[in-house]
């Protein structure tokens, strides 16, 4: 499959949301009931145990959605929401910026991210990293992550995987809620055991120059050199996507491009 970064791609939040006017309701609501309770919507598991976030998970669930789902319909809820109150920050991050940010030969210095926006997505180039949700399955395409700041500290985030134009659905992973003061260890650590973090064992990776994420460290660690590449790199004016009608479906979002 061709790596593709000609342009923002229908995202997750779209992908979920179809109707954005439902899920920006839904949003309000859930707001409301917030500030009338007050819950710190920051704590994931509060979000999910407001009543109105109930009522909206219940009703973005199919018919013959598995009930064990739930959970991550519950993290993919909290993403968006936070995504939505922040103004939807859509950010695209070139090939050659992804290949650069992995070789950063500056990984070793001390970082803090500011995580401004407060939340945010950043979508990676179509089929350039590869992810095995489990360790019997297949790899699928990364589509980009989420990240929202959390309670006093933290954040989180979420790896969105296996968007495709021939099927419906995409599957999330999210990471446990991380202290951000962690995150520059992060991009310092070898994740592998004997190194040779983000390479492919995938038959054609080395032609193609793909990468893959062989555990929660390693997605970490690409989550951290992204977020620093989006705060010390510059980042396009904001723009609407450009398709020719052959490639991949675009965003229906303004994003901006880190140059």
């Amino acid at each position: 499959m061709a790596v593709h970064d000609a342009y923002a791609r229908l995202t997750p939040y779209e992908l979920s949301f179809p109707d954005l006017g439902f899920a920006r309701t839904h949003f309000a609501a859930i707001r409301r009931e917030a500030e009338a309770r007050q819950v710190d919507l920051g704590d994931q598991t509060d979000f999910v145990m407001l009543a109105s976030t109930g009522q909206a998970l219940r009703e973005i669930r199919g018919p013959q959605d598995d009930p064990a789902l739930i959970r991550q319909y519950g993290f993919l809820l909290y993403h968006a929401y936070h995504f939505c109150e922040a103004g939807e920050p859509l950010f695209l991050v070139p090939t050659a910026r992804v290949r650069a940010l992995l070789a950063d030969d500056e990984a070793s210095d001390s970082w803090q991210p500011a995580l401004e926006p407060a939340a945010g997505y950043v979508q990676m180039p179509q089929h350039l990293v590869w992810v095995r949700a489990m360790e019997d399955a297949a790899p699928e395409s990364l589509d980009g992550f989420f990240w929202a700041r959390g309670r006093a500290g933290t954040f989180g985030l979420l790896f969105a995987l296996g968007m495709r134009g021939d099927r419906p659905g995409l599957s999330v992973v999210p990471a446990p809620e991380l202290p951000i003061e962690d995150v520059s260890e992060w991009t310092r650590m070898e994740m592998r055991e004997g190194g040779g973090d983000f390479t492919s064992s995938m038959p054609g990776a080395e032609i193609d120059g793909l990468y893959e994420l062989c555990s929660t460290g390693e997605a970490l660690k690409l989550a951290g050199l992204v977020l620093r590449g989006l705060e010390r790199g510059g980042v396009g004016e904001s723009t609407a996507a450009a398709a020719d009608g052959t490639g991949p479906q675009p965003t229906g979002l303004s994003y901006r491009t880190l140059s």
